[in-house]
């Protein structure tokens, strides 16, 4: 499958998203990385895709006989045309149903993905447009791998409640409801995360998560 990056600046903020699976590979301020970069990593001796946003859609986690975290990070998505005003800090993408993925999701839909950089943030805004004649079920999520070493945790600052840094396991999966999430990171600041209205649904739950020592995870 043939990929294309898109490389976008907004002052100190730099970010890489890739068509293929509507990707954001890489996002910087002032030179920094916030996510662990787009990574093959080693994980039991196997080779695991590891680092920046993967979407995940039509479904988050794990259903009987179908794909983890569904088939959207794994699609060739099209590049939408953006205002020249724009181009160096917003992308546009689409992912509309074909014959593949109507063989294990059997719906019509337009996915249409936004991702824009401030000077110290990225926005992101997924639009999911049902185009059959039916109600359909989905339950989209984010998965960003967020550079944190290991050895930072004791140190990590949150507003989670009853999440420790200094009590985290390595490869252990903790689950809170669904909530702004601030983190302060030694020597590199705060991250905030913040989720529209729409995303932002009782179902929904914050996972934190890691099998390596260079990443966290705060998904939703």
């Amino acid at each position: 499958m043939k990929k294309e990056k898109i490389e976008l600046h907004n002052g100190g903020a730099m970010a890489v998203l890739s068509t293929n699976g509507g990707f954001i590979q890489k996002f910087s301020v002032d030179g920094r990385d916030i996510l662990y970069s787009d990574n093959l990593v080693d994980v039991n001796g196997e080779k695991k895709k590891r680092g920046g946003i993967p979407i995940l859609f039509p479904w988050a986690g794990a259903l009987e006989n179908l794909p983890q975290h569904g088939f959207a990070r794994d699609k060739k998505w099209r590049k939408i045309k953006v205002n020249k005003d724009l181009i160096r800090k917003r992308a546009l993408l689409e992912l509309t149903d074909d014959k593949e993925t109507l063989k294990i999701f059997p719906y019509h839909f337009r996915c249409e993905l936004k991702v824009e950089l401030g000077d110290r943030e990225l926005f992101y805004l997924l639009t999911i447009f049902n185009r059959d004649k039916r109600d359909m079920p989905i339950t989209p999520g984010l998965h960003p791998y967020f550079k944190i070493h290991s050895s930072d945790l004791k140190n990590l600052k949150t507003n989670i409640s009853g999440f420790k840094g200094t009590d985290y396991e390595l490869s252990k999966t903790l689950f809170f409801p669904l909530q702004p999430v601030e983190v302060f990171i030694p020597d590199l600041g705060k991250i905030k995360i913040t989720y529209g209205k729409d995303f932002n649904r009782k179902q929904a739950k914050l996972v934190v998560w890691s099998d390596k020592p260079d990443y966290l995870c705060f998904e939703a």
